[in-house]
């Protein structure tokens, strides 16, 4: 027990770090985000999150449970990789201060590579404080892992380094989905971590998304000298989702004679002869939104984390826990060995059950929606979403509408979407009352590929009333597909 609890201090003492910083950021970032928000609304924007969700941005428990997106990620990750990276510098004895250069080079490339577009406080101070807190936090364990066999340790490495590389081969998005539809949904539990997730998302996620994944964007234009050019700037802007206001910070567009001047933070970014920006404005935005993206270098590496301390769990769980049962019936060795190898009994198991269903083929669908597999059905939907197929030929729509499966009402919405027919319409609008909210979201999502304008109002209205941030962020961008822009009241 005493050696778990030495290993497992340095990590908690990491992630505690990660936890505390990122609490902090998001904290005073959301505060921030309120702000430009509340002058968007008073200036007569649509605005999401909506005036329901807006007092939440300055609250404690929206920034904790933001901040453990970060902690159960680069957190995890960066503590674990700081470990192990210990431990490798004892095991080569590595010990005198010359031991300390490698560690101390991949602590300065770090924050270096996140900062290479321009100084990232929330990154690089997490980049920063971790390792060394979780190195001081370590030393002991660091001094017991120095007299222990090395053999046992090894195998571990080796195995965890083969696990990893396995998942990341097989992982794609059709493995979270399925992990979402046949894990999650099918648990209370897990509906409620689903639905924890998702709604704390956001508020870690608007930390460090550049101006393009942004839905929108409050900003500050000057032409002095031309009202009827900064007229045409201006709905130029607001088309794109740039929203003019007064005394915006970050975002400033001045007009300097034919050339429009784009600045960020004060700081000019990119130049546009006018006409040429006129024409076509969302190209010089997305340039000017790259060049201005502060956060690319750590989003990835953010990613990369998710995907790192995903596997470090699966693999704790699947292979450490029967070590250590294995461990009180056989010695060190041969119970790493079994572990290893039942670890890996389990995990190839675990890919296989959440693999899609290639039973599902386009010449046997009808029969594929009305089975009474579950699996089968819900892999005929997404047969249909991905090549674009009528559901409506291919059999009756209302039982899988009134399934009592989230997922299979999630996936008979995206696959609404590919049809052009009027009932597709009346059944999306009946999807958008669904009581799962990742239901109403692909319910929005296919109403955008109808087309039809008729339904801006009630997208509008419903997103006006919504209390959930998430399906906001889709029902606005449904309201975009449907051709509607944002009119400023003043």
């Amino acid at each position: 027990m005493k050696k778990l609890l030495h290993g497992i201090i340095p990590l908690l003492a990491g992630m505690i770090t990660a936890q505390l910083v990122s609490t902090g950021f998001i904290y005073f970032a959301d505060l921030d985000f309120q702000r430009t928000l509340t002058q968007l609304a008073a200036a007569g924007y649509v605005i999401v999150p909506n005036l329901h969700v807006l007092p939440s941005l300055g609250t404690v428990k929206a920034a904790v449970n933001g901040g453990l997106f970060f902690t159960l990620t680069i957190g995890l990750a960066l503590s674990a990789l700081t470990m192990a990276l210990a431990r490798l510098r004892t095991f080569l004895g590595w010990s005198t201060r010359a031991g300390l250069l490698l560690p101390a080079l991949l602590w300065l490339l770090l924050p270096a590579a996140v900062n290479h577009n321009g100084f990232a406080a929330f990154p690089t101070t997490l980049l920063v404080l971790i390792p060394p807190v979780v190195f001081a936090a370590g030393r002991k364990s660091l001094a017991l892992a120095a007299n222990r066999k090395t053999r046992q340790n090894t195998l571990l490495l080796l195995g965890f380094t083969a696990f990893a590389a396995v998942l990341v081969v097989r992982a794609d998005m059709g493995i979270f989905l399925n992990i979402r539809d046949r894990v999650l949904f099918s648990t209370s539990l897990g509906a409620e971590l689903n639905e924890f997730y998702y709604e704390n998302s956001l508020y870690s996620a608007h930390v460090f998304q550049s101006f393009g994944q942004q839905l929108i964007r409050p900003c500050n234009v000057t032409a002095p000298d031309d009202p009827a050019l900064a007229a045409q700037i201006k709905n130029s802007l607001i088309g794109n989702d740039y929203l003019p206001v007064r005394d915006a910070a970050a975002i400033h567009f001045r007009l300097s004679r034919d050339e429009l001047i784009f600045e960020f933070h004060q700081k000019e970014v990119l130049r546009a002869k006018t006409k040429a920006f006129l024409e076509r404005p969302s190209d010089f935005l997305n340039d000017f939104s790259r060049k201005s993206d502060g956060n690319a270098f750590f989003r990835n590496l953010t990613m990369v984390s998710l995907l790192f301390s995903g596997a470090l769990f699966l693999y704790a769980s699947l292979c450490l826990v029967p070590i250590s049962l294995l461990g009180r019936f056989l010695r060190p060795l041969p119970a790493h060995l079994a572990g290893l190898i039942l670890a890996a009994g389990i995990a190839l198991l675990f890919l296989h059950l959440l693999a899609p269903d290639t039973h599902v083929k386009p010449d046997n669908l009808k029969q594929a929606l009305s089975s009474p597999e579950r699996a089968q059905r819900i892999a005929a939907l997404q047969l249909i979403h991905d090549k674009s197929m009528d559901i409506f030929t291919l059999g009756e729509v209302r039982p899988l509408l009134e399934s009592p499966h989230a997922a299979e009402r999630y996936w008979l919405a995206r696959a609404l979407a590919k049809s052009r027919r009027p009932e597709s319409r009346s059944q999306l609008l009946m999807l958008l009352n669904d009581q799962q909210f990742n239901v109403v979201c692909m319910a929005y999502y296919a109403l955008g590929f109808t087309g039809n304008s008729m339904d801006i109002r009630t997208v509008l209205h419903r997103l006006q009333a919504s209390t959930n941030w998430y399906d906001q962020w889709y029902g606005y961008r449904t309201l975009r597909k449907l051709g509607w822009t944002q009119k400023p009241s003043i």
